[in-house]
């Protein structure tokens, strides 16, 4: 019960490393934000709106790509259904509806909550996004900053992966993103022209499990998480009114590292984790079981265990990226994380046994203005592949540009294949010791397999059910001396009854009768 692994025994394994024909290796881990809006194949210019009709309010973005007559530019944006409780995000989070995790918090864009949009760039630059006021969410221990999902959409059907967003935290409110884009927010208000007879009314949603009542310290702009002193109380299984609220509070009180929780929001992993399933890596999608061709590794449904060695498996590139000073900033432990289960993903193994590290490497007068050397390197621990089959498989991924560009959110310009130099500057690494998001995963994995919701202890934390398993071992032993007692009593009696027996037998002869 303590294991935090599920094991599945397999005499052999033969299942092939290929995936679906034409499939994008890059984004085949991402696909969770088209959960939340639509994705490709749809054209730039699908689903145009300016927003709900009752939006509360409307935020003009600049600094944007400029549509052209030759290509116009789109912006898409989607946020968490609306708060059950009325606040002003223009002024504070306190009020804003908290829901239990991200997979419940965002309506899919057929919902009639939807909560985004789609409109076209200004030859300026700028667009007018208009939101209802969102809920947040928890992320493991953490509570988001309410925010706003962007992604551009260039040309006809080019759409971007989602690196920026709007962050909301009273009236400080900022655009967190990958590089340093000239993204602005240029005004932001209530939405003047807001329909009241309009109705976002879903009475399948699910309901909040708390309200932000107070926010205390700091916003951190590098952080998408609410200040550590943030308090929050617990609501009614489905609050409809401020009255339906208990009273039962609860301090956010972890430590807060700066991370950015879009990495655990767009993790395919943590999400078929969160509705306690596995993540099965050969169909890139949540099973209720794995494959039986297939072995289980921290939720995952991956390549099994052989007899053969742990082989050590290592591959690097030079990328050539036009970025400034500096190149990350924000994003660099979400990059870093996708990083590891991108390629975790092509090589159908536990995104645990790979390990990321990249580094920048001093600029050369013949590079253009603003571009730099960027090496990645991938390294694999696993005895689920041979070193010729894990060398075979990385230098199968994906080599382009466009491609890497996805996976840094970094635009790259060009990809070499080649080791690493011996000296970078600014060099990251990122592996199963020192990811930040691992101990998130580790809260949500399955101990024997996905668990019912409705399981009399699935919620239980460990700790209670240590205690309890060793309450059942403490009773077995008191059970047991009893019965141990009673039969050294039984014992007892039956040897003092024979005593008295032989007693009978040897009586005095003054006692026996004379012929």
């Amino acid at each position: 019960m303590a294991s935090r692994v599920a094991a599945l025994a397999l005499a052999s394994f033969t299942m092939a490393a290929g995936h679906p024909e034409g499939e994008d290796t890059a984004r085949r881990l991402f696909y969770v934000e088209d959960k939340h809006i639509w994705g490709s194949p749809a054209q730039c210019s699908s689903h145009v709106s300016a927003g709900p009709a009752d939006a509360d309010i409307e935020i003009r973005i600049g600094g944007l790509p400029n549509s052209t007559s030759s290509k116009p530019v789109h912006l898409q944006w989607w946020a968490p259904r609306a708060s059950a409780t009325t606040y002003d995000p223009l002024t504070s989070a306190v009020n804003c509806s908290v829901h239990a995790n991200v997979v419940v918090a965002y309506p899919k864009y057929s919902d009639a909550d939807f909560n985004g949009g789609n409109v076209r760039v200004s030859e300026a630059g700028e667009a007018v996004i208009r939101v209802r006021a969102p809920a947040t969410y928890l992320v493991w221990r953490y509570v988001a900053v309410p925010h706003i999902h962007l992604r551009l959409c260039e040309g006809a059907s080019d759409i971007k992966r989602s690196n920026e967003a709007v962050m909301m935290a009273g009236v400080d409110m900022w655009i967190s993103s990958v590089n340093p884009h000239t993204f602005q927010i240029v005004s932001a208000g209530p939405y003047a022209g807001r329909s009241a007879a309009s109705s976002s009314a879903n009475p399948s949603a699910p309901g909040a499990v708390a309200v932000i009542v107070r926010v205390v310290g700091t916003i951190d702009r590098h952080s998408s998480t609410l200040p550590a002193s943030t308090t929050v109380e617990a609501t009614t299984p489905a609050p409809t009114t401020p009255a339906a609220v208990s009273q039962r509070s609860a301090e956010i009180s972890a430590a807060r590292d700066a991370l950015d929780l879009n990495a655990l929001e767009f993790s395919p992993v943590y999400q078929c984790l969160l509705e306690r399933r596995f993540y099965d890596h050969f169909s890139a999608g949540c099973v209720q079981s794995c494959p039986a061709s297939s072995a289980v590794a921290h939720g995952q449904c991956v390549r099994a265990d052989t007899a053969d060695p742990r082989a050590q498996v290592r591959m690097s590139w030079e990328l050539e990226v036009d970025c400034g000073e500096p190149c990350w900033h924000d994003k660099k432990n979400a990059t870093l994380h996708g990083l590891r289960l991108s390629f975790a993903g092509h090589l159908d193994l536990p995104f645990q046994e790979v390990e990321v590290s990249v580094g920048l490497v001093a600029l050369s007068g013949r590079r253009l203005a603003g571009a730099r050397s960027v090496y990645l390197t991938v390294k694999v621990d696993s005895n689920r592949i041979s070193a010729t089959q894990g060398n075979s498989l990385l230098a199968s991924y994906p080599q382009d540009a466009a491609t890497m560009t996805t996976l840094l959110g970094l635009e790259v310009l060009a990809v070499h294949s080649h080791a690493a130099p011996g000296q970078t500057t600014e060099s990251s690494v990122m592996g199963q010791g020192n990811d930040p998001y691992v101990p998130a995963y580790n809260d949500v994995e399955p101990k024997t397999g996905p668990t019912s919701p409705t399981s009399p202890v699935s919620f239980l934390p460990t700790e209670a059910i240590i205690g309890i398993a060793a309450g059942v071992v403490i009773l077995a032993a008191i059970v047991g001396v009893l019965l141990w007692r009673r039969q050294r009593q039984r014992r007892a009696a039956a040897q003092a009854q024979q005593s008295k027996a032989v007693e009978d037998k040897t009586a005095s002869p003054n006692e026996k009768t004379e012929v």
